[in-house]
């Protein structure tokens, strides 16, 4: 990709995040700060709100089957932030890293992509309308693809425009004593959606045998990465066959929100097995 691309996404960061000090990684990691939720052991009462929420406005798009249960729970050693895992019989668990801190203002981001009309919700309704067994999946494949394209844009299909900074104002941060203001979350994972398209390139680079400290100076000017992001970063890039997962997020997304403009073609993603090539007339 070329970095124009990446930076469009940081003027949009610049004009998105509150207007303090500091450079423009500073300032996004400072947002994130102010909405880190201490301590992180009342995050799964929380999500169990956004879930009922996600579910709820998911149901207008497609039905959902009655009886479900999706739990959450806090977990350690891991590589990822969150990850959504159906299980079979109508139940699923989210699971989130308890050593990450958490933003708040990435509730929904996260539950509607693990969740709610992301990951849990296809896996779901695939297997109960396909008979399409979902708990063994493959990496990477198409299918991938298309599942991370819609995991980035499902708190958008949900919470259009403002409706979730609304709904967090309303319905999590006074619990969590937090006081919103001055940023728009909207745009600003927006331009971490952009953002995923740094990896790829990452990726690229690191396939040619450049060095770990280029690969590391291009995560921290490109994706806004502080010193404690790079290390691990830079463990997923080194080659294994799992690398080219990496491209599945931003491509997936670009494909996807290009051609998910409607219920029925969100439906589609959920109910049905479209490959990428189906997206793209």
């Amino acid at each position: 990709m070329p970095e124009q691309v990446f930076e469009q996404a940081h003027a949009e960061l610049d004009a998105a995040l509150p207007r303090t000090s500091g450079s423009l990684a500073d300032r996004l990691r400072a947002w994130q700060a102010a909405h880190t939720l201490e301590p992180i052991e009342r995050l799964p009462g929380l999500v169990a709100k956004a879930v009922a929420e996600t579910r709820a406005r998911t149901c207008a798009i497609v039905p959902l089957p009655e009886g479900e249960v999706v739990e959450c729970r806090l977990v350690e050693g891991v590589a990822f932030q969150g990850a959504g895992d159906y299980e079979g019989g109508l139940r699923s668990t989210i699971h989130i890293n308890k050593a990450i801190p958490f933003n708040l203002a990435d509730l929904l981001y996260l539950v509607a992509h693990e969740g709610h009309p992301g990951h849990i919700a296809e896996s779901m309704l695939k297997e109960l309308r396909l008979g399409v067994r979902q708990q063994v999946r493959f990496l990477p494949s198409p299918s991938f693809g298309l599942s991370e394209g819609l995991g980035l844009l499902a708190e958008e299909l949900v919470f259009p425009g403002d409706e979730a900074q609304v709904w967090l104002n309303e319905h999590v941060f006074p619990e969590a004593g937090l006081r919103p203001g001055g940023s728009d979350p909207a745009a600003i994972h927006h331009a971490r959606n952009v953002l995923w398209g740094v990896w790829g390139n990452a990726a690229l680079l690191a396939a040619e045998g450049r060095p770990e400290a280029e690969l590391a100076a291009y995560l921290t000017r490109w994706a806004l990465y502080g010193e404690g992001e790079v290390a691990p970063a830079l463990g997923l890039l080194r080659p294994s066959p799992m690398l080219p997962y990496i491209f599945g997020y931003f491509h997936g997304w670009e494909l996807v929100r290009s051609w998910a403009t409607g219920p029925d073609r969100v439906r589609r993603l959920l109910t049905e097995q479209p490959l990428p090539s189906d997206l793209t007339v």
